[in-house]
């Protein structure tokens, strides 16, 4: 008899009954093909009997082609500790039909024949995305093809075959197909995969129609080795169509680049209605953002812009004037930076000096210089240092200093 609770779960109402004798050399066993332990369920003030569990020699195990382990919706068979079953027979036996095959403890089976074959409702031995998606009809398979624990199929056949009718080609576990077909293919969309990644050379890599003829949302995205891409036109392009008439498009314009050896992204986003209003938005690795003190953000009327935002990093600014100076204004802190717009200078001095900043540091692109005095004296700077890649970054009168990223270099003076 079961005469020791050794675990009693209350959140769950469950205990574990296992007598202490049921043991040999210290490892678990019990003879006479009877189970080591039982596991029941409290309902109701009654015990229900939910799993039955043997073991062989220290491991979960049972002697000739039977399941180590019975569960009210499942029988599964072992091998040493592994679920294993041989003879090409399913090691996992599903109440509702559905059936699983491993090769000591990896999904696996011979012949080009799936793993797994599935009906809903399921759950799977092992808690995996693949088992737990599209499990719609009870009356229909979902198959599964693994080899050796990878889903993988050859011959460019389907490693999975849905019951709704959707296909994903697998290759040693990473989506794969070549010659530019789809590796995954549903009612409503297409997907192209290469060697795990998301890609397509030329065409989108995913494409999506949903709805009917009086509304339909038509969508295509651009991939490049899993990173959106395109050179030629929006990475990601979404219709709204209505009786077949695109009344709305959102257009992004993406492109990835390597910035500190980091992969930085830039989207460009451009809405339209009907054709008359429009909008743009630039973003920087998901954040609002615009460089070269553009804006981030644009509302346009019958293609006029009638209204635009500046962002940094999804902080939001404005310019601003005060006296003789133009700052960057962030409004949310309340900072003020000394800043250039439009190349004109950030200040002005009474005698005529003009300097021109970029966040508070002496700056100026384009190889014009920073600091310009009225006797025609020149300083030449680039985000805070002194420089000037060909010629002098200080002019005094007839003298003339270089620098490099504010290291001096060399002296000449001219003679007159």
């Amino acid at each position: 008899m079961y005469s020791k609770i050794i675990k009693f779960e209350k959140m769950y109402n469950c205990c574990i009954l296992v007598n202490s004798s049921f043991y040999k050399d210290k490892n678990p066993y019990r003879g006479n093909d009877l189970p080591f332990c039982k596991v029941f369920l409290y309902e109701k003030g009654n015990f229900i009997l939910k799993s039955q569990l043997w073991c062989l020699n220290g491991h979960i195990d049972r002697e000739g082609d039977k399941p180590a382990r019975v569960d009210v919706d499942r029988s599964v068979w072992y091998r040493f500790g592994k679920i294993h079953r041989d003879n090409d027979f399913p090691a996992v036996v599903h109440t509702n039909g559905s059936k699983e095959w491993f090769y000591h403890g990896l999904r696996h089976r011979e012949g080009d024949l799936p793993a797994a074959e599935l009906k809903a409702p399921h759950v799977g031995v092992t808690t995996t995305d693949v088992l737990q998606s599209r499990i719609t009809n009870s009356q229909l398979i979902t198959k599964i093809w693994f080899l050796y624990g990878k889903q993988h199929r050859g011959n460019d056949l389907p490693a999975f075959v849905g019951r709704d009718g959707s296909q994903e080609w697998w290759v040693y576990g990473q989506k794969h197909r070549e010659h530019d077909l789809p590796a995954v293919i549903e009612k409503d969309y297409t997907a192209w995969w290469v060697n795990g990644k998301r890609h397509r050379k030329n065409g989108p890599a995913e494409i999506s129609i949903y709805g009917n003829f009086i509304s339909c949302d038509y969508s295509e995205i651009w991939f490049k080795n899993n990173h959106y891409s395109r050179d030629d036109g929006p990475a990601k392009l979404s219709i709204k169509k209505m009786f077949g008439i695109p009344i709305s498009a959102c257009k992004e314009f993406i492109s990835c680049k390597k910035v500190n050896s980091l992969k930085t992204e830039y989207c460009l986003v451009k809405n339209s209605i009907l054709g008359f209003i429009g909008s743009e938005s630039y973003h920087k690795d998901g954040l609002m953002h615009r460089d070269n003190n553009l804006p981030a953000a644009k509302f346009k009327l019958f293609g006029i812009t009638i209204f635009r935002e500046f962002f940094e990093n999804d902080k939001k600014f404005t310019f601003k004037r005060i006296k003789n100076e133009f700052f960057k204004f962030f409004k949310k802190t309340n900072e003020l930076l000394l800043h250039s717009y439009e190349d004109r200078p950030s200040r002005t001095y009474s005698n005529g000096t003009k300097e021109w900043h970029w966040d508070n540091e002496f700056h100026r692109e384009c190889d014009q210089p920073a600091v310009v005095y009225p006797n025609g004296d020149k300083e030449w700077w680039y985000h805070g240092k002194r420089h000037r890649e060909y010629g002098p970054a200080l002019i005094i009168g007839n003298k003339q200093y270089w620098y490099k990223n504010g290291e001096f270099e060399r002296f000449y003076e001219v003679k007159n």
